[in-house]
Order: structure tokens, then sequence, then C-alpha cells
């Protein structure tokens, strides 16, 4: 059994008895604690997984020391500067490949359950949900993953008033991967005197309907033709703009989401930081929906504060019904998704001949 479905059922099951004891919330807060560390072991024992390991470990094995780095002995890094000296200071410290993907996945697992702990209940369940939207991220995307990860970390120091780590979580982020250049944005409008109301939920979401029934690809690649970029750059953003899914699964998530929003919106002030990178979300789903490689990349961003934020409404909101019905609702529907996933990763890499889990 591949070790990807291994720890979804694990999550189901575990999920399953996070709703059917909703009521008693020791037990429940246990029952967490043991599912994410069970996952977050899981995790950081996988060995040699994905399509870019021909890649990684050659970058790994031939970096310099973390001193030849920043005496420019890299002159043309195969990845980020950022990532590339983060892997050259463990491989210094003698940890081989495999342990350095078991570090990024302790960071990210400690921020995700440093953000976890705003939510109220469901904490299981919101688990499992992230594991099953996001695996690929966990897996493979270890440059993307220690961004995610030190985006988490960035919006909690906001909320705790520590600019000084904002500033060094900032510049991290961006360094570690291309795509965090696109929520440098988010951290200016963090500081900027904005309200995001429901009615710009609603524009969004009126966008969003709207855009699915007349693209705007041809948008993207008019405004790409003028960015000021080398051409590597644009053959790799060329490849995820062109790259169009209209009809996805994953429609009726990003549509629930955005109606929540309209409906509930955001009103804790001690939850300014996650209002802001949602509301910038709503936006990234309507443009990117369709070019789903983009969306792909940046959905892993802001994927955990919607989880939270998900939860938060389930467990505040006057929705008129039991929330333990709703969320064992919920808990179907990622199921139901999980079971697509699935049979539509089998049909693909049996056709290709190859393994779809340890490659």
């Amino acid at each position: 059994m591949s070790l990807i479905v291994a720890i979804l059922i694990f999550l189901f099951a575990m999920s399953c008895v996070n709703v059917l004891l909703h009521d008693r919330q020791p037990v429940c807060n246990q029952l967490y604690k043991v599912a994410f560390f069970v996952t977050a072991f899981l995790f950081a024992i996988k060995y040699y997984y994905g399509a870019d390991i021909s890649f990684y470990v050659p970058m790994y094995d031939s970096l310099p020391t973390p001193w030849g780095i920043l005496q420019g002995e890299v002159s043309k890094p195969m990845f980020e500067i950022g990532y590339a000296f983060f892997c050259s200071v463990l491989k210094w410290l003698g940890i081989s490949y495999w342990g350095m993907t078991a570090v990024v996945t302790c960071v990210y697992f400690y921020a995700v359950y440093q953000l976890f702990k705003w939510i109220p209940s469901y904490k299981t369940v919101a688990l499992f949900a992230l594991v099953l939207l996001d695996y690929n991220l966990i897996f493979a995307t270890f440059r993307q993953c220690m961004s995610v990860s030190l985006l988490i970390l960035l919006v909690l120091a906001y909320s705790n008033k520590q600019y000084i780590k904002v500033l060094l979580y900032s510049v991290l982020m961006i360094l570690m991967h291309k795509s965090g250049f696109v929520f440098a944005l988010f951290i200016l409008l963090l500081f900027a005197p904005l309200r995001f109301t429901q009615r710009y939920y609603w524009a969004c979401l009126l966008a969003f309907v709207v855009f699915f029934i007349f693209p705007i690809q041809q948008l993207f690649v008019d405004i790409l033709s003028y960015l000021p970029l080398n051409k590597k750059m644009q053959v790799s953003l060329a490849y995820h703009v062109l790259n169009t899914h209209k009809i996805q699964t994953v429609m009726i998530v990003y549509f629930g989401f955005l109606l929540m929003l309209c409906v509930y919106g955001i009103r804790l002030k001690e939850m300014k930081p996650i209002r802001t990178l949602l509301a910038f979300s709503s936006l990234l789903i309507v443009l990117f929906y369709e070019h789903h490689l983009v969306l792909w990349r940046l959905r892993s961003y802001f994927l955990p504060f919607a989880i939270v934020y998900v939860f938060y409404v389930c467990h505040t909101g006057d929705f008129g019904i039991d929330s333990r019905w709703l969320v064992g609702s919920c808990l179907r529907i990622c199921f139901w998704l999980c079971g697509g996933w699935y049979h539509c990763c089998r049909r693909y890499y049996d056709r290709k001949c190859i393994d779809p889990y340890f490659g």
C-alpha cells in the first residue's frame, strides 16, 4: 500500500472519530495530537519521492559550502539562492538529502501546528482536509514547502506584532521560491489601511462565474509578452499560463469557499492578517482558476489559512443546523474528492507505466 493512501486512510478514520466525539473536547484534543504527529512522522520518512528528484539530488550533492555560496562560487544556481544556501548549510552539517527532506517536513508541520491553534474544534478533520488538498506540496515540492512555511510564520508573527520577524520571514520566503514574489504584494497589503467588505467577495464570486463562461487566457499571454523577464522565466510562465483546464473537481471547493466569504465574511479583529490574505487569495482564484498549474502553485500559500477560516465559521456560524452534520458533510465531500483523485491518478500513471507514489 502506498504511503500517501495509507496517510489519507488513517486521517479519514481519525476524522470520523473526531466528528463522533466532537462534544468531548479533551479526547478530541488528544486525538488531534496523535493524528498530527503520526502524519508528520509518516511524511518525514518519505524517501526519494517526486518527479524532480533527478534534479534535486545532484544539486544537493554538488553544492559548495555556505561560505562558497556567499562568495559567489555558484554563479548560476539551479534553484533559488535561498534554497541553495539552506541546503548548503544542512549539507555542511553532515545531513544527507533524505535528512534535508525530513527537516523541511518538520518545519512545515511546526508552522501548521502553530496556525491550527486558531481552530476552535474539529482540528483532526482540518488536518485531513489540508493533507488531502495539498499532499504534493509536503511530499515533493521542497522549495515551495519552505516558502509556504515561512508565510505561515510571517502571519503568526504579524498577529503577535513581531514586525522584525515579519521582515525576516518576508525576505526568506521570497528567496526560497520564486512563487513567493506573488505574496510580496500581500505583505504590502498587511500594512495598508484597506477594508475588504462582503461586497468585495460578492464581486469576486460574480467575476469567478463570468470568467468561467468567458475565459481571459489571451489577456495573460499579452501581459506576459510585455514583462521584462529573462527567456527562461518567460518559458516557465508561458508553460503554466497556456495550460488551462476549465472543468475541475476542485471548482466545487473554490466556489463554496468564495460563497462562504460572501455570506459570513471575517469579523474578528485578531484575524486581520488572515482576512487580508484571503481577500488577496480570492482575487487569485478568480484570475487564475482556469490556469490550474499557476493556481496549483499559489493555492498552497493560502490553503492552510482558508481551512482555518472555514472551520472557524463552522464553529461559530449560525447555520440553523447541527455543526456536526455540516462538518460530517464536508468530510464526505473530502472522501469523494479523495476517491476521484485516486482513480484519476491511477489511470494516468497506469498509462505511463510508473508508480505514482514512489517515482
